[in-house]
């Protein structure tokens, strides 16, 4: 499988299935009743009636968490859940380590739909995550930034 079938494939690792199906929960157990008990009260209070602004705001609001719903239902339903690739490569869902400069960096290269930084999950279109697609353990890799060039040794491939 090449890289350009990776990145057109909706496959997602565990964690980040069980995130978007967490996230799709909560919209609709949680957020989107509540809004719309807000703007059945804000459709009763002749204030906010008078003050169109402030309804269609809530309008709006809920508009995009339907979408938002919408979206991933239509993502969790045609994803395929993948798990790491053995043989050392890096893939999707492989977690890995990288050295720059004697520094270390740990992440897992996700789908772009679960990607969270913050969270050590880049995405495989990332420029990182582009670039340590198919290496080995011991790789040098060139990671092309605007900012300049990022050298990076990768250390370990889960």
């Amino acid at each position: 499988m090449n890289q350009a079938n990776l990145t057109d494939a909706i496959a997602l690792t565990p964690q980040g299935r069980a995130d978007l199906e967490n996230e799709l929960r909560v919209l609709r157990n949680e957020r989107l009743p509540a809004l719309a008990a807000r703007l059945a009260d804000a459709r009763e209070d002749p204030a906010t009636r008078d003050e169109d602004a402030g309804l269609l705001e809530l309008q709006e609001e809920q508009r995009r968490l339907e979408r938002r719903a919408t979206e991933l239902e239509r993502l969790l339903a045609s994803a395929r859940e993948i798990a790491p690739t053995a043989g050392g490569i890096v893939a999707l869902g492989s977690r890995v380590e990288v050295d720059e400069d004697g520094e270390r960096e740990a992440f897992q290269l996700v789908h772009p739909h679960e990607a969270n930084a913050a969270d050590g999950r880049i995405s495989i279109v990332s420029p990182v995550g582009k670039t340590l697609l198919g290496h080995r353990v011991g790789d040098e890799v060139v990671v092309p930034l605007p900012a300049g060039d990022r050298r990076l040794r990768l250390i370990s491939v889960a």
